[in-house]
């Protein structure tokens, strides 16, 4: 069978007139073979130059040396060590970031809320992006913090990134929703590899002297707290965001307090003129939220046993 035109396999080197006066000289200067040569070449146009993305690219190759089967989950847990470690050395140029998280986010839409899918297991990271959510509100009066897709999220940070990169917890939070994604566009090591390179082109190009501290929890208004929350209940933990998560189709095992609230809120009853202070309100929509969390996490697991039976 013939070799593809560009296959390596060819042992074809066709230089053009520059490349290769400089290849001559470099040989003769340094009585090196031509091989010997490009192979460094090669090597030097993917080697970074920093300590810890250099660990992750070594590891790389160690592994290729043994024909390691690299997978999407390898390739996720590399990119998204390498950006968190970005929280010591921020960047002004995003788009490496780009379309790294372009392989995880691409898909959007209510059902890809993270939490309907148990992408995020823990407290601390859910509170982490609920709090940049609404920083990021405040920041860019378009977006709305309630949503919970986290490509959409992904696509606010790079739109405001100049406002962004020198908080450490951007980079937290772009290498939680590698993490945390599913791939969408498929991905493999050798992509990484250029990555790897790109950020590490990106690192040493970077002006950021210092990072700037991430406004605290009091900095958010409680208006703004309520409007996130009033939207995410209304929209991710309503009857038909149950139904389709769970497949209780008719909502036949849902408390009945759960369902009282729902009726509520389709009637228009659930208004701020029922709380006597927006504190009030704002726990009222916090606990709603955690018991249909609670609601909906019971439901799935008692449907995923029923499908095993």
């Amino acid at each position: 069978m013939e070799k593809e035109k560009n296959s390596i396999g060819r042992k074809i080197f066709q230089p053009t007139k520059i490349t290769e006066l400089l290849v001559d000289n470099h040989v003769k200067k340094f009585d090196e073979g031509v091989s010997e040569f490009i192979n460094a070449c090669i090597m030097d146009y993917y080697n970074p130059r920093h300590p810890f993305i250099l660990d992750e690219f070594s590891n790389i190759l160690n592994l290729m040396k043994q024909d390691f089967d690299f997978d999407d989950i390898f390739c996720k847990e590399v990119l998204s060590r390498v950006i968190q470690k970005l929280v010591k050395c921020p960047i002004q140029d995003c788009n490496v970031l780009k379309a790294v998280l372009w392989h995880f986010t691409c898909k959007i839409g209510r059902w890809n809320c993270y939490d309907y899918y148990n992408r995020i297991l823990d407290e601390k990271t859910d509170k982490l992006l609920r709090h940049y959510r609404l920083v990021l509100q405040a920041i860019d009066s378009t977006y709305n913090p309630g949503r919970r897709e986290l490509g959409d999220t992904s696509r606010a940070i790079f739109e405001n990134w100049d406002k962004l990169c020198d908080y450490a917890e951007t980079y937290s939070v772009l290498s939680i929703i590698v993490s945390a994604e599913d791939v969408y566009i498929p991905i493999d090591v050798y992509d990484v590899l250029l990555y790897l390179k790109k950020i590490d082109n990106a690192v040493s190009t970077s002006g950021i002297k210092r990072l700037r501290d991430f406004p605290d929890e009091n900095s958010i208004c409680i208006d703004q707290q309520i409007h996130a929350l009033t939207y995410e209940v209304s929209i991710y933990y309503d009857m038909d965001a149950y139904s389709e998560v769970t497949g209780d189709r008719n909502c036949e095992k849902v408390p009945s307090e759960i369902h009282a609230l729902w009726n509520a809120m389709i009637d228009g009853t659930l208004s701020a003129d029922k709380f006597s202070t927006k504190e009030e309100q704002l726990n009222f929509l916090t606990d709603f939220r955690e018991k249909c969390k609670c609601t909906f996490n019971k439901a799935k697991i008692r449907n995923m046993i029923n499908v095993i039976d």
